[in-house]
């Protein structure tokens, strides 16, 4: 009972790459989808379940390009080639981490974005590109990378607290035109901006197939439109439809989760949740990171960092802090009392001495309330 399905295994795993390497590092976020792909990490079954063939198509695509790398570097293991810094894997001859092509189509890219938004949302800007960075690891389509451009943006002005009205308005993009660095959305995703989902009258007419990245977002709007400001009604209405209801339910979880907040999602949906204090850590820290995290950019492109400060690396102090000071509402994931001890932990640390690895939650069916949440974290060792 409760447990996620492949699009919150892939958030989770973009959600551990931005948190261990404390940087936007798109191999590292490649190399974590593989390992859900091939051996269930942070699956909540040990097994990958329910990958679409674009994801699959542009994860086979890595793990060829991988095995040009492994040459280049003279044959490594896969524990070290999957531990190469970014700029070793930019220094092999044309590397290159977009694995997709144009043209495809698939949700999956934006089912996994939240965590990117909810990390960046302090630079709105750098939430943005960030968002169709990530996209473009596995869906080269350009529709699909504005649509995660826009709903990054949505998730990042939801969280710094602008009005659902001011979310839903045919004004959104031209009032935060420097958020896109002022380029034009593709003209089908300028159309839903604009309200297309707005002159449905039922989001089954909206989405006609499952595949269509556009027809999707129409349907998440309309919901989003239509909920009465209810989480659980938005969420039950996604779930009636007929169409791709799992994926319409996860995407419109993410804006709506941003926007209304833990508090209003219900507590009998929460207490059910597989590994709940995983998903409340990765939280957590998600947010505890944002206020950590320095840019330096004009133009952000793909083999920029945006980096984690070490000058104001995580101490006691200002953990304490951070559990103390007032967090924005919509940011609330439940206090550190009612948490039942969840707290912050310690960083992961990806070492070849571990002994619980994601193989092993399978095989010796562990369960997360004997473990550590961040031994979800570490790579296989086998």
């Amino acid at each position: 009972m409760g447990q996620w399905t492949g699009n919150t295994s892939m958030a989770l795993c973009l959600a551990s790459s931005l948190i261990t390497q404390r940087t936007f590092n798109p191999y590292d976020q490649l190399v974590r989808y593989k390992w859900w792909y091939k051996y269930g990490y942070l699956s909540s079954t040990g097994y990958c379940l329910d990958i679409d063939n674009v994801m699959r198509d542009s994860l086979e695509e890595f793990c060829r390009r991988q095995t040009d790398l492994n040459r280049f570097y003279g044959y490594l293991t896969e524990d070290k080639l999957d531990s190469l810094p970014i700029d070793a894997v930019y220094r092999s001859v044309g590397f290159n981490v977009n694995c997709s092509r144009q043209g495809v189509n698939g949700s999956a890219a934006l089912a996994r974005l939240a965590p990117i938004p909810l990390l960046y949302y302090r630079t709105p800007a750098v939430a943005v590109e960030l968002s169709g960075l990530s996209a473009r690891l596995t869906h080269g389509d350009d529709r699909i990378i504005d649509v995660c451009k826009y709903f990054g943006a949505l998730i990042t002005a939801a969280v710094r607290g602008e009005s659902k009205e001011a979310l839903l308005s045919h004004r959104f993009y031209d009032d935060h035109r420097d958020w896109f660095d002022w380029k034009d959305l593709h003209p089908n995703v300028r159309t839903v901006v604009l309200g297309s989902y707005k002159q449905r009258s039922n989001p089954k007419i909206v989405v006609r197939s499952t595949s269509d990245i556009i027809q999707m977002l129409e349907a998440v709007l309309w919901i989003f439109w239509t909920d009465n400001n209810s989480f659980q009604k938005g969420i039950l209405d996604a779930i009636n439809l007929n169409h791709d209801m799992k994926n319409i339910a996860t995407i419109y979880g993410q804006l709506a989760g941003a926007y209304y907040g833990y508090n209003r999602i219900p507590m009998q949906w929460i207490q059910y949740i597989y590994a709940q204090k995983l998903i409340t850590c990765t939280a957590e820290w998600l947010y505890f990171l944002s206020d950590c995290m320095t840019v330096g950019l004009e133009k952000p492109n793909e083999t920029q960092k945006y980096v984690y400060s070490s000058s104001r690396s995580p101490s006691s102090n200002m953990v304490e802090t951070v559990r103390q000071k007032q967090v924005h509402p919509r940011m609330l994931i439940g206090t550190v009392e009612n948490q039942h001890d969840s707290g912050f932990v310690s960083f992961p640390k990806l070492t070849n001495s571990t002994v619980h690895t994601f193989k092993d939650f399978h095989k010796k069916k562990l369960t997360a309330a004997r473990v550590s949440p961040w031994d979800w974290f570490r790579p296989t060792n086998e």
